[in-house]
C-alpha cells in the first residue's frame, strides 16, 4: 500500500464505503460502527507493523499478530532458510517448524513429541496405521492429526512463514528444501523428486513413495520434466517395480500410471 500516512484514514474510509457489508448497513449508527471497527484495526496495524512491511504482510497473507510473533522470535532470521539440506533436520524442526506452535492464533494443543513423531513418520513414507502405532494413538485420531492439525493448521502457518522468508531473502537465495518444506509436509513427502511428481499430476502418496524407491535403487537423480520423461521411457521397469512393491496398493499403481501417463 503506497499511501502517505496522513491519507491512510481517508483511504480506509473510502474503501469501507465500497464494501458489501457497509452497503447492507441500513442505519447511520451501523455505518458509523463498522467504520469505527475498521479504524481501530487500522490503528492497530499502524502501531504494530512498520508501514514499509505492509506490502509484505499483504503478499504473504500474514496477520499483524503473526508478523509480530515471527519478528520478535526472529524466525525468518534463522540460518536454516539458506542452508537447509536435510528434510529431517532437528535444528530446522525444533527452531523453526515447532516454534510455530507458540503463535497465539494457531490453536494447536497436541503434545510436541507426538507432533514430531507423526510428522517424521508422515514424511518418511509410513502408512497411517504405522504412524498411529508409533504415536500410540487410534488410526482415526491419527488421520485427524495429520489431515487437520499438521496438514492444515501447521502447514498453513509454515507456508505463511515461507512467504515472509521469500520476501526477506529473495526466492533464489533460499535453500530449495526450506522453500518447499511446507509442501513436503502437506503431501507427506521426504524428497524433492517426490514433490516433482506431485507438482506434475501425481496424487497418490504411497505410489509416489514406491516410484521414489525405484529411483533410489536405480541411482536416478533427474528432476522435474526430465524425471517424467525418464519414467515414461522406462515405463515397463517402473510399473513392474511398483507392482512388486508390497507397500504400494494395486489401485495406487493404476492411479499414478494414469496421472503421469506412464505406460499409457
Amino acid at each position: 500500500m503506497d499511501i502517505a500516512s496522513e491519507d491512510v484514514a481517508h483511504y480506509i474510509e473510502h474503501s469501507i464505503e465500497q464494501t458489501l457489508a457497509y452497503q447492507y448497513c441500513d442505519t447511520d449508527e451501523l455505518k458509523s460502527r463498522i467504520k469505527e471497527v475498521f479504524r481501530l484495526r487500522t490503528e492497530f496495524l499502524e502501531n504494530e507493523v512498520p508501514k514499509k512491511n505492509w506490502s509484505v504482510l499483504k503478499a504473504s497473507g500474514s496477520s499483524p499478530r503473526y508478523w509480530k510473533f515471527v519478528s520478535n522470535e526472529n524466525l525468518v532470521g534463522r540460518p536454516e532458510w539458506q542452508t537447509l539440506d536435510d528434510i529431517h533436520s532437528e535444528e530446522w524442526i525444533e527452531n523453526v517448524v515447532l516454534r510455530l506452535l507458540e503463535v497465539p492464533t494457531i490453536g494447536i494443543e497436541h503434545e510436541k513429541n507426538t507432533l514430531k513423531q507423526a510428522m517424521h513418520g508422515w514424511m518418511s513414507g509410513l502408512s497411517y496405521g504405522e504412524i498411529a502405532q508409533n504415536c500410540g494413538a487410534e488410526v482415526d485420531d491419527t488421520l485427524k492429526l495429520l489431515g487437520h492439525t499438521i496438514g492444515y493448521k501447521l502447514q498453513e502457518s509454515l507456508g505463511t512463514l515461507s512467504q515472509l522468508a521469500i520476501a526477506h531473502y529473495g526466492e533464489e537465495n533460499l535453500s530449495e528444501i526450506s522453500r518447499n518444506w511446507s509442501s513436503l509436509l502437506q503431501y507427506g513427502l521426504g524428497e524433492l523428486q517426490q514433490l516433482d511428481l506431485f507438482e506434475r499430476g501425481a496424487s497418490d502418496r504411497l505410489a509416489v513413495w514406491g516410484i521414489s524407491r525405484f529411483l533410489n535403487e536405480s541411482g536416478i537423480t533427474e528432476r522435474e520434466t526430465a524425471l517424467i520423461s525418464y519414467l515414461r521411457e522406462n515405463a515397463d521397469a517402473v510399473i513392474n517395480f511398483i507392482n512388486d512393491d508390497p507397500r504400494v496398493p494395486r489401485l495406487s499403481v493404476s492411479r499414478i500410471t494414469e496421472e503421469l501417463r506412464i505406460g499409457v
